[in-house]
């Protein structure tokens, strides 16, 4: 039991030190969807190995385990699919303060339901690839205000395309939102 415990406490120090080395990337580069994972899994992983601890005390068997650790994470994946993650991440990065480390490519591959708050955003997208213009090492692909208005463009037409040939099937408010919003942004 004892060297379990030992095993489980090694796990969790580890898990803890990944969570803060990704605390520290979001802290720097602001937020992005792999590194939200990242975080998730961690929380899974910590409540999983507590699952293992409790068993190791009480005597449980592994079907306790599984099923406890099962129903946790389909639960915690269901509740975090209730938040719009794109917007999340949208929000966060424009207001970050490194604005010369933010992935403004990223925008660009949110989904367009964030494509309001973004036009709503463009100077301070503006700032930030002025910013990133003036790093050594540069890493994003959009090189100017101009060319990044010019690619969501592109992607907001193609989107207002995509939505007009659906059906009432396919409606859902958050789109319906967003078309509206980028409706009267055009007008």
């Amino acid at each position: 039991k004892f060297l379990a415990q030992l095993w489980i406490l090694q796990n969790a120090v580890l898990a803890l030190s990944v969570a803060r080395r990704t605390f520290y990337y979001v802290g720097f580069h602001g937020l992005a969807d792999r590194r939200i994972a990242v975080l998730v899994f961690i929380g899974i992983i910590l409540v999983c190995l507590g699952l293992l601890v409790f068993k190791l005390a009480t005597n449980r068997n592994n079907d306790y385990v599984i099923k406890q650790s099962s129903a946790f994470t389909l639960v915690f994946l269901a509740s975090l699919s209730l938040v719009n993650w794109d917007k999340r991440v949208a929000t966060f990065n424009l207001g970050h303060g490194q604005a010369n480390e933010i992935d403004i490519d990223n925008y660009l591959n949110l989904s367009p339901r964030v494509y309001p708050l973004l036009y709503e955003n463009m100077d301070r997208i503006a700032f930030q690839i002025e910013r990133h213009q003036a790093n050594e090492v540069r890493w994003v692909s959009v090189e100017s205000l101009e060319e990044f208005q010019n690619r969501l463009e592109r992607k907001k037409k193609a989107f207002l395309e995509a939505e007009s040939k659906q059906t009432w099937r396919s409606w859902n408010y958050a789109e319906s939102r967003a078309k509206q919003k980028l409706k009267d942004i055009e007008s």
